[in-house]
């Protein structure tokens, strides 16, 4: 890699190491993210449709009852009976007409779907009322009559404006569901190949790494290899490098030339060993000898005498 020769090991390790670190951050951050989307999706699931469906689900429920506790009404022999179904009854419309307030509050379509149901369930309640007030006067087939004629179809119009609301409810809820899975599909997706290319990088950066300094350190092993074969001029690699590894180049380089001196000095040295001198001196005049063997001299020539001494003696003083 460019400049990769200019940085320290260390600071070559660390620049590893902070490209690794920078990526799980990266990666930590989509999955934030991703699970931030998720959650807003589950949110408004349950805010919105969820909650429209339950609650409609719900004021129906308090509908049926009421029309269970209205033929109890009708059914009933005494006013304490009545007035007691009749307090269950205002009961069950007070959590009804609740459950529909909620319901049109986080409904996301059309509002004004709401309105043919509150219609219908103001006609039912008043059909309500007026059951119980007959019912409490005493006058039960007035109250039949007023349910098999005018008030037969009022509960049939509620049911009949529930369906389009809980049917554009549950409509959403799937649109909602479906939407959240291919958000969840294209996330993970995205986190798998966020992930690999994360695993790439922090490999190719850990590769590149190694190899800004084992090659370089391959080649200098295989120079200072020469050198101790011998190969004295061969070139030294990576002196141009201002790391670790260059400052070892150049103490090889030191090596190299100092065995190339080495190499140098020798050879002067043998050279003048193999100086032949043209008119040499025979050795025993050199060194003032006789040239026969010591046993055949005679006396006059092994013992000099005092004068010869004594002249030896003041040469060597």
């Amino acid at each position: 890699m460019p400049g990769m020769p200019r940085l320290k090991i260390t600071a070559r390790l660390l620049l590893g190491f902070s490209v690794v670190m920078a990526l799980t951050v990266a990666l930590g951050a989509f999955a934030n993210r991703s699970i931030g989307v998720m959650g807003d999706l589950t949110t408004a699931l349950y805010e919105h449709p969820y909650t429209v469906v339950t609650s409609l689900l719900n004021a129906r429920t308090e509908f049926r009852t009421i029309q269970r506790d209205i033929r109890d009404v009708m059914m009933a022999g005494d006013r304490a009976t009545i007035d007691e179904l009749a307090s269950g009854i205002d009961a069950g419309d007070t959590k009804m007409m609740e459950q529909l307030r909620i319901a049109r509050g986080a409904f996301l379509g059309d509002k004004a779907m709401f309105d043919p149901l509150e219609a219908a369930l103001r006609e039912f309640r008043a059909g309500v009322k007026n059951i119980i007030t007959l019912s409490r006067d005493g006058r039960r087939d007035d109250a039949v009559a007023y349910l098999r004629g005018p008030g037969k179809e009022l509960p049939n119009s509620v049911v009949r404006a529930f369906a389009p609301i809980l049917d554009s409810a549950t409509k959403r809820a799937a649109s909602f569901i479906a939407n959240a899975q291919a958000t969840r599909e294209s996330t993970t997706m995205a986190n798998e190949i966020l992930l690999a290319v994360a695993l790439l990088v922090a490999a190719g950066a850990g590769i590149a790494t190694a190899a800004s300094i084992t090659r370089p350190l391959a080649r200098l092993r295989a120079c200072m290899e020469g050198l101790a074969r011998g190969e004295r001029f061969a070139d030294v690699p990576c002196l141009d490098r201002s790391d670790e590894v260059g400052a070892m180049a150049k103490t090889v380089d030191v090596f190299r030339q100092n065995a190339q001196e080495a190499h140098r000095l020798q050879g002067e040295v043998v050279t003048g060993l193999l100086y032949v001198q043209e008119d040499p001196m025979d050795l025993h005049e050199a060194q003032n000898t006789v040239d026969v063997a010591l046993n055949t001299l005679g006396d006059q020539d092994l013992v000099p005498g005092n004068a010869a001494l004594a002249a030896f003696n003041r040469a060597m003083q």
